[in-house]
């Protein structure tokens, strides 16, 4: 298959694609605040602070211009951001689809066979399902598809250095939300022995290292806002060392679950995520421009699908051995980078397809995209969706004047965030983020008059029960000095909470798993009490512990679907397993195995079940598993 060199692209089909892409998003998009990073995204923007890592320095001043333009809803105004940044991805992604159209096709041929692969990308889970809250994945992928585009550019008969330069500069301002974009600059050495090279004048070498100077610069902003102190940080990069710590996100844990025990099902894994984003559809051009590029012995293609390939292995082979892989994997949005890269693929597969099979073919599937598109409608929609601002109700609500809240988790500081600093609320009560491994000696010093403590992490009752305390665990509970306020805050989570299965299953995907992660802590701190009591009062023991069982499973029963099912299981089945219930034990242990064959509190609880009914020799087994993960990984 042969190129076209110099494919022009009439402006007019980008742009109804961009169209095309932004009303749906804007008919999808969530009206006001949602779980995750969202609040945390939308504060920073107002205040100008500075975010968790990666975050993105540019997203945040953009969000600042879009709130002062959009007076009224911050959360609204940075999701239409977001809408709109992700409908020009779609856009800018047509005219790297139309460059990469075959020789010989009709004009009608042109047109089907550049507007599948976009709207498989329009479409997929990936990009449409982070188009419709307040999100950073999008802008970067829009910063890929121009260093692509540009690369493409460059590596034509008619390119030059300036577009390698732009590319470049689009490149390091994609490197946000993790380093492994990095790699797609194998994609340009992929090119450089693909292609004839080109000669790179020192004068030319000089211009990319300024435009990868350039694109970077924008970091910049990190120690500059650092130095005037903002109301909100949540990470103080006052030196170069602390610089580099925050974009390496090392303040964050990396356990390892599995090791190279896991390296086959992950590897599965992430192929299965990559394709199950292509859907039927994306999957048989990718097959079309696979076998194109065998049959026509074409180079072209090379580097896109090698770098494609690179990167799925990078998820499937190398984080498995470095990374929490259960966290990350549970991200797809991290495959970004990979469906941008098969759009030339995709491309070829088309006018492949188009060109030796009947027209009719092809509109099948069309239609078969169209209905992928369609029947994520429903899973993806937020327009309806209210939870996380009802929560945010209940708490700003029920609170005393002046609580101190020292929360420990995104699903519950994130929203607060928003409230203090985006909806302006700072006076109503003081605000702090603690992480887990913070001694809570060390954040108690910091309240000068503690008050009613707010906190989301169960243990830390048994440092902190001197003081009038209500602890946030998913829900809000309180030391016996204050039950009035204690039975308000418990009765108003279980009224927003306490769903049935049917109506929990009406619920969005994201306020699912969000609300079980908070029931999940309600189930840590009913067991802290448990604890606690077990020597004192046996019998109020028994009771809280019931109480810890009953959350735990009603976090299972929001999430039981996403990569932490696994975790809320096995918990389950291990409290199952100290109350005496063998049977349902052993059922959710193997629920949980179900979703995740690694997961070591489901073989734990597993083991002890098949100990406790006399299978010594399943156990056995089940134990030198548990044995042979602990020693390939630190968790």
């Amino acid at each position: 298959m042969i190129l076209q060199s110099k494919n022009r692209t009439p402006l007019i089909f980008p742009l109804i694609f961009g169209v095309l892409a932004w009303l749906l998003y804007e008919s999808t998009n969530v009206h006001g605040l949602i779980w995750g990073d969202a609040g945390e995204f939308i504060a920073v923007s107002k205040i100008l602070g500075i975010g968790h890592a990666y975050g993105h320095p540019l997203f945040w001043l953009l969000g600042r211009i879009a709130i002062m333009l959009m007076p009224g809803d911050p959360a609204a105004a940075m999701n239409h951001l977001t809408a709109f940044f992700s409908a020009l991805t779609c856009g800018t992604a047509t005219i790297l689809a139309i460059r990469w159209l075959p020789e010989g096709l009709k004009s009608w041929q042109k047109w089907t066979a550049a507007s599948l692969p976009v709207l498989v990308l329009m479409t997929s889970e990936i990009v449409w399902g982070q188009a419709v809250f307040t999100e950073v994945y999008n802008i970067q992928a829009l910063f890929i598809i121009l260093a692509l585009l540009n690369w493409d550019n460059y590596f034509r008969d008619d390119g030059d250095i300036r577009h390698f330069a732009v590319a470049t500069f689009f490149w390091a301002l994609s490197i946000t939300l993790g380093l492994y974009v990095g790699l797609l600059v194998v994609l340009p050495i992929l090119f450089w022995f693909v292609w004839d090279k080109k000669q790179i004048q020192l004068s030319s070498s000089l211009l990319v290292i300024l435009a990868l100077i350039a694109g970077f610069s924008i970091w910049i902003y990190l120690p500059v806002r650092s130095l005037v102190k903002p109301p909100y940080m949540h990470s103080n990069i006052d030196s170069l060392h602390s610089l580099i710590n925050y974009l390496s996100r090392s303040q964050y844990s990396a356990e390892h679950i599995a090791g190279s025990v896991a390296i086959p099902y992950f590897l599965w894994k992430s192929v299965k995520v990559f394709f199950s984003n292509l859907d039927i559809a994306g999957s048989i051009l990718v097959l079309g421009g696979v076998f194109s590029m065998i049959r026509a012995r074409t180079r072209q293609l090379l580097p896109y699908a090698l770098t494609t390939g690179l990167l799925i292995l990078i998820f499937g082979v190398i984080l498995p051995l470095t990374l929490n892989f259960r966290q990350i994997y549970g991200m797809g949005v991290y495959f970004t980078p990979i469906l941008l890269l098969s759009i030339p693929i995709m491309v070829s597969g088309a006018g492949l397809i188009v060109k030796q099979l009947h027209r009719s073919v092809f509109w099948i599937l069309i239609l078969i995209a169209m209905f992928s598109g369609v029947s994520r409608y429903m899973s993806i929609d937020l327009s309806g969706h209210t939870f996380t601002e009802k929560y945010l109700n209940y708490i700003s609500t029920t609170l005393p004047q002046g609580a101190s809240i020292a929360a420990n988790s995104d699903e519950t500081h994130y929203p607060l965030l928003y409230d203090v600093f985006a909806q302006g609320n700072a006076s109503q009560y003081n605000l702090w983020y603690v992480r887990e491994s913070e001694p809570v000696e060390t954040w108690l010093k910091r309240l000068e008059n503690p008050g009613t403590i707010v906190n989301n992490y169960g243990p830390y009752l048994k440092a902190i029960s001197d003081y009038d305390l209500t602890s946030l665990a998913g829900s809000f509970f309180t030391s016996s000095n204050n039950d009035s306020l204690a039975k308000r805050l418990n009765n108003g989570f279980l009224k927003l909470f306490s769903l049935d299965a049917d109506a929990i299953q009406e619920l969005h995907p994201v306020e699912r798993i969000d609300g079980a992660v908070l029931w999940s802590k309600h189930a840590r701190y009913w067991t802290t009490w448990s604890e606690r009591l077990k020597y004192t009062d046996p019998e109020g023991a028994r009771e809280k512990y019931a109480q810890a069982i009953h959350a735990m499973y009603k976090a299972y029963e929001f999430d039981d679907f996403s990569y932490m099912a696994s975790f809320y299981a096995g918990n389950l089945a291990q409290m199952m397993l100290l109350a005496g219930h063998l049977d349902n034990a052993e059922s959710f242990a193997k629920q949980g195995l179900n979703r995740y064959p690694y997961s070591v509190e489901c073989l734990q609880a597993l083991a002890g079940v098949y100990y406790q009914t006399n299978r010594a020799e399943q156990a056995e087994n089940i134990r030198s598993r548990i044995k042979n993960l602990n020693q390939k990984t630190d968790h």
